[in-house]
């Protein structure tokens, strides 16, 4: 807005707000699905942001396809049943890069340990009995509308990912990198890796936007905000 007219209009009083889930574009503008009409010339689809786990990236384990909705995060950072593989998710209520630094410093505790150890191999094992829920627990449509197809967090540890830095902060500095690990040593051969407990595929998330079924709402949980 590099004339600042948008800020002049709500200054007047001349803005309005509304939320609601899209239904459909109409001549008009936009329809809700509670049937209210959004008079609109120009709409700026700018909540489009699809998001993509690890860049699209897949993974195979002894030739089978690892199904990335069903597995646990192991402390939001290894995937259960994927061997030698560490993701960096952050933080949804504070800078990412936090919890980047906290992933960095494990990753390399947990080589120093493989290495001193003659080890070549570790595999979280995610053990039978947790409630899943979302790897990112946050409401926004974008995040509600593809979560599911993400890894789950369990619900104890190493397998939660609480939103708070000072908690982990002190959780990694104390973290045992044996604890629900399988190590294999360097050159084992014919070696078969454990696979663990599975996670749900989908899971009961609020809003429509978590649905994948085409249905009124699913992927456009939208806030317009209209100038008049």
């Amino acid at each position: 807005m590099p004339d600042g007219d948008l800020y002049s209009v709500i200054r007047r009083g001349r803005a309005e707000v509304v939320t609601g889930h899209i239904d459909r574009f109409v001549p008009e503008g936009v329809r809700l699905t509670d049937g209210r009409v959004v008079e609109a010339d120009i709409v700026v689809t700018a909540t489009g942001l699809l998001l993509k786990l690890l860049g699209g990236m897949t993974f195979t384990v002894d030739g089978e396809p690892v199904a990335m909705e069903r597995a646990y995060a192991y402390r939001g950072l290894m995937l259960a049943g994927v061997p030698n593989v560490a993701m960096t998710v952050g933080y949804v209520n504070a800078s990412w890069t936090l919890r980047a630094d906290l992933v960095s410093r494990y990753v390399a505790s947990l080589i120093a340990h493989m290495r001193d150890r003659g080890l070549g191999i570790a595999v979280p094992v995610a053990p039978d009995g947790m409630t899943a829920g979302p790897i990112l627990d946050l409401t926004a449509g974008y995040v509600q509308r593809v979560v599911s197809a993400f890894p789950k967090v369990g619900d104890r540890a190493p397998w939660t990912m609480p939103q708070n830095y000072v908690k982990d902060k002190f959780a990694f500095a104390r973290a045992d990198v044996t604890t629900d690990m399988h190590f294999v040593p360097v050159g084992a051969k014919g070696e078969t890796l454990p696979q663990g407990a599975a996670a749900p595929a989908e899971l009961a998330l609020p809003g429509t936007s978590s649905n994948v079924d085409g249905s009124p709402g699913d992927v456009r949980d939208e806030t317009l905000e209209v100038a008049r």
